[in-house]
């Protein structure tokens, strides 16, 4: 099934193309090249080009926001900006799921919402930014940082150990969920000391589990058990 006028997609983007088959390509399915009746290809060539040039931009523009940052530091955020997740929401943030060429049977199992489609489909629009402007990183940059001024704010966040705030931002974006914290045990140590331990539930499930000499401190990290769960935060990060 077709999405909607690709015209106005670049308004919403705010590129307009001078070649209208690379943005037409970028927004292809494979689905939608097997069943159509017309010449077309789809996405993977430019998502392929377009996981690149993130790297390169993300890793350029964290180097030099963040000049106390270590090798790890700097991978690790990276890491968690161009993750599937952070991906998928900058796509929604720009409705690229109206748009996205899909065939019958892919547009039928619900393929506009999947976040794999959608973080690809965003690798192959900043691809086509890239060829479209002549091959011009810095038209790339210039398309893709102010997208994301929250994400990069929230690896100063994440760095600084903020969990909380990161996943209530995560939850807000979608408007239906419920987030909340329960304290499931206290547990008094020989010192007379309190011991929390608290869970991170999305309505009724629970998603994160936290230890602290305080509820706040449990609840963060609880917080950090649920952001490793949704894949915007890894294991070893410190």
């Amino acid at each position: 099934m077709r999405g909607k006028d690709l015209a106005l997609l670049c308004e919403n983007i705010g590129y307009r193309f001078n070649n209208s088959e690379l943005l037409r390509t970028a927004m292809t399915h494979t689905s939608y090249v097997n069943e159509a009746k017309e010449k077309c290809c789809a996405y993977e060539r430019l998502e392929f080009l377009g996981d690149a040039l993130l790297q390169i931009i993300i890793s350029d523009e964290l180097f030099r926001r963040f000049p106390d940052y270590g090798e790890g530091e700097l991978s690790e955020a990276r890491k968690h900006l161009v993750c599937e997740n952070t991906l998928a929401e900058v796509s929604k943030k720009l409705s690229l799921q109206e748009y996205i060429l899909l065939g019958n049977g892919e547009e039928n199992t619900g393929g506009r919402e999947k976040k794999t489609i959608l973080s690809d489909v965003f690798e192959a629009l900043v691809a086509a930014v890239y060829l479209d402007s002549g091959k011009s990183i810095q038209t790339v940059a210039d398309f893709l940082l102010p997208l994301i001024p929250d994400e990069l704010n929230n690896c100063m966040r994440m760095r600084d150990g903020d969990y909380k705030t990161e996943l209530n931002r995560i939850v807000e974006q979608d408007g239906l969920e419920r987030l909340s914290y329960v304290v499931t045990e206290r547990r008094v140590r020989e010192d007379n000391s309190t011991i929390f331990v608290v869970n991170a539930k999305l309505n009724s499930n629970t998603i994160g589990t936290g230890i602290g000499k305080k509820i706040k401190d449990a609840e963060n990290q609880a917080a950090k058990q649920a952001l490793i769960l949704f894949g915007f935060y890894s294991e070893n990060e410190h």
